[in-house]
């Protein structure tokens, strides 16, 4: 059944609880799903939304307009996997060393995701609790898929970024139409919050990110220097916010597009389909929803405010309800209150009046939801 833990394990790309120091903000935060609608109310410019029932009705809110995504762009990578194996380019079942794929790892910057996905793999830590033990021991490639789809390894996500190429990346967002991808490789983003740079215009920055990203996978005493050196001078939560707002960002319409056509099979090559979906319904569990064979779900989480939520259910009579709600600008109180706001798009995704009451509540023009 479903697990709202292991969900928003699954939607953390957030700075270290223990390097953030800021106050509590005193408004009290929403707690329930209801009080998520009422805030929509009043927060209408903070949230891209794309909702399809796969029934005739659909919720659209500022639904073309990018805004940043979070873990929830792993998507791409998963469906630029998918379509490699699928066409044979790739083997799910190559070989990884576990050193390798740590190259790229921050510690106690992916909210845990790490660790957590070395235990799922039955790989021992080491005494630090964050790494593998033996570094030399190898997992099958379909692992990183599994620990970056169901755990938001970040490492994970940028070993296939490498490994798949940045034109195999575009190329999985342009089957469904999501044109010009912003892809860029998470390491090096995280590096330049470390380092306290805004680099402009953007492909300055992902350029910047690029060089540090691969510095760091190559050069164990950078890392130690990152580590040691920058770790301790990360903002705050509301210092976080004007790097968390210049990340890679794209539109809840672009992105409810590829979750929907993975859920659907119409996607090319069709193969694809079914590889990326086992990876995203692991976390939701053998028993749906009431009417629903499945779900497929990613979501994503930047400290600054940034919380994504994408979908693709399959009910059980073959229609598919998708979507995605793009959040910015959210309070530490709000943010805190992830478990509820993933209850609301959960809600939205399997209830009709749910859907209807987010429509209300973000004053979307009649006719926009049906049925």
């Amino acid at each position: 059944m479903l697990s709202r833990r292991h969900l928003l394990g699954a939607a953390a790309l957030a700075v270290p609880a223990t390097l953030v120091l800021p106050g509590i903000a005193q408004a009290e935060p929403p707690k329930t799903p209801d009080a998520w609608v009422e805030w929509l109310r009043g927060n209408k410019d903070k949230v891209g939304v794309h909702l399809d029932n796969g029934k005739g009705g659909v919720v659209a809110h500022r639904q073309g307009v990018a805004q940043p995504l979070a873990s929830a762009m792993k998507i791409v990578h998963l469906a630029a996997y998918a379509t490699a194996v699928a066409e044979k380019r790739l083997d799910s079942q190559r070989r990884v060393r576990i050193a390798d794929w740590e190259s790229y790892y921050l510690p106690n910057m992916d909210g845990g995701a790490h660790p957590a996905a070395l235990k799922r793999l039955n790989i021992p830590l080491d005494p630090s609790g964050l790494y593998a033990a033996d570094p030399r021991r190898e997992v099958a490639l379909d692992d990183l898929a599994l620990a970056m789809i169901t755990f938001s390894d970040n490492a994970a996500t940028d070993y296939l970024a490498v490994l798949l190429g940045e034109p195999e990346l575009r190329r999985a967002a342009a089957v469904v139409g999501w044109a010009h991808a912003d892809i860029r490789m998470i390491t090096g983003e995280m590096l330049i919050a470390l380092h306290g740079e805004d680099p402009k215009p953007v492909e300055v920055r992902k350029a910047t990110g690029i060089k540090y990203a691969k510095r760091y996978a190559s050069d164990p005493k950078y890392r130690e220097w990152v580590i040691a050196t920058l770790y301790p001078k990360l903002p705050g939560y509301e210092g976080m916010a004007p790097w968390a707002n210049a990340t890679w960002a794209a539109s809840a319409h672009d992105l409810a597009k590829l979750h929907r056509a993975l859920a659907t099979g119409n996607y090319r090559p069709t193969a694809a389909a079914p590889i990326a979906r086992t990876h995203l319904e692991r976390s939701f569990g053998p028993n749906p929803r009431p009417g629903f064979e499945s779900f497929g779900f990613k979501g994503g989480s930047l400290s600054g405010g940034i919380l994504t939520l994408a979908f693709g259910a399959r009910r059980t009579d073959g229609t598919v309800s998708s979507g995605a709600m793009l959040f910015r600008g959210l309070s530490l109180a709000e943010f805190t209150e992830q478990r509820s706001l993933v209850d609301l798009v959960i809600n939205a995704a399997v209830d009709p009046a749910w859907q209807r009451r987010v429509a209300d509540a973000l004053g979307t023009r009649p006719g926009m939801l049906g049925g």
